[in-house]
């Protein structure tokens, strides 16, 4: 018996000797284990994503050196496709311009009609995404801010392409919008998605396609779906029927979905955040790091409706029954169909851009810019 409990205190004496080793050694396992499977990981997509401790340190101190800018001023690609599998839905509807001044909080916002020709391109301006994707993956959008470039003869420091059905679903995050309808219009040939090869049953005017669409003028509500209809039609017969008054409602919705969002407590709902965020993520396509996302970000919601003016190109409203002080040329022509193989375009009335990037460069500069068409 006692040989027995000498033998077991030599035992237990060597366990003892062993376990805080054992211990010892565990911890730095598990260590090395978070530090290889969390923390270097975290590092380096927050390397990669530009998220440093200067990056936070700007970023507080309003500095815009975490963004790209030439001379004080930051210009952005804001595009939009349609998205489905339906032909042409790779095309941009909505071509959006932006030039910031982050230090100044200062904004010029430009719509560009989808339908511009571009010399460079030798085709429609909205046609560049598609082309540049059909070389490359990723290519789309070097494409888009070479052709945006040519016409404002500015470097496009970034770009981000967001599909409609993000933006219906956006919306609907923030419990929708309210928008002023200039004026009353109808649209009776809005397309139904899913519909678009429907034979109607024979019909020969294909009217099972579409559907029939009424905003009355004033303050409206609208959800993501009313949004994603008022911002995409263009068969109105009346004025609204133009792709410049479509721009300028594209234009009128963004700045009201800044308002509404603006007016959120997120501290009190973090999971709204964090869908919003996953919604971004899922809806755009971007050539933005993540710290340059959320300079951006940050810069538009704080930034004043005063300091932000918005512009667009057009061709104008020359006519005999305009007066001398009414009558607006515009910059842009419709040149006669035959000229582009029966394809309706728009082209600059000069024959090149130097006019209209003229006028850009007199509104980025200048506040009090003389410069009209």
């Amino acid at each position: 018996m006692y040989l027995l409990l000498k033998k077991l205190k030599r035992y237990f004496n060597k366990i003892s000797y062993y376990i805080p080793k054992v211990i010892v050694i565990t911890l730095i396992v598990v260590v090395f284990l978070i530090f290889v499977r969390i923390i270097l990981p975290v590092y380096r997509y927050s390397s990669a994503q530009n998220i440093t401790p200067q990056f936070i340190y700007n970023l507080m101190l309003d500095k815009e050196e975490i963004i790209k800018n030439t001379q004080g001023r930051t210009d952005i690609a804001l595009l939009g496709i349609s998205g489905g599998s339906h032909e042409g839905s790779d095309l941009t509807d909505s071509i959006i311009y932006i030039s910031i001044d982050y230090h100044k909080k200062d904004a010029v916002i430009l719509s560009i009609p989808r339908d511009l020709w571009i010399p460079g391109l030798k085709a429609k301006i909205n046609s560049a995404y598609h082309y540049g994707e059909e070389k490359k993956q990723g290519g789309g959008l070097i494409l888009v801010k070479s052709a945006i470039s040519e016409v404002v003869g500015r470097q496009i420091h970034y770009s981000a392409l967001i599909d409609f059905s993000g933006l219906k679903k956006i919306v609907d995050l923030i419990g929708g919008i309210d928008v002023e309808v200039e004026e009353s219009f109808k649209d009776d040939k809005y397309p139904i998605e899913g519909r678009e090869n429907d034979n109607c049953a024979g019909d020969p005017s294909l009217s099972c396609r579409y559907e029939k669409l009424h905003f009355e003028k004033g303050w409206q509500h609208m959800d993501g779906e009313m949004v994603l209809k008022y911002v995409r039609s263009r068969y109105s017969s009346s004025d609204e029927g133009t792709d410049f008054a479509r721009s300028k409602r594209q234009q009128k919705v963004i700045l009201s979905i800044k308002n509404k969002i603006l007016q959120f407590p997120y501290y009190k709902n973090l999971t709204l955040l964090k869908n919003l965020f996953s919604a971004l993520n899922k809806t755009v396509i971007t050539d933005m790091n993540l710290a340059e996302k959320i300079t951006l970000v940050k810069f538009f919601l704080s930034l004043n409706s005063n300091n932000m003016r918005h512009l667009s190109l057009e061709t104008g409203n020359n006519t005999r029954e305009q007066t001398a002080i009414t009558k607006n040329y515009g910059f842009l022509v419709n040149p006669p169909l035959w000229k582009y193989d029966n394809v309706w375009m728009l082209e600059p009335r000069t024959g090149n851009f130097k006019e209209i990037q003229e006028y850009i460069s007199c509104q980025i500069s200048n506040t009090d810019c003389k410069i009209s068409p």
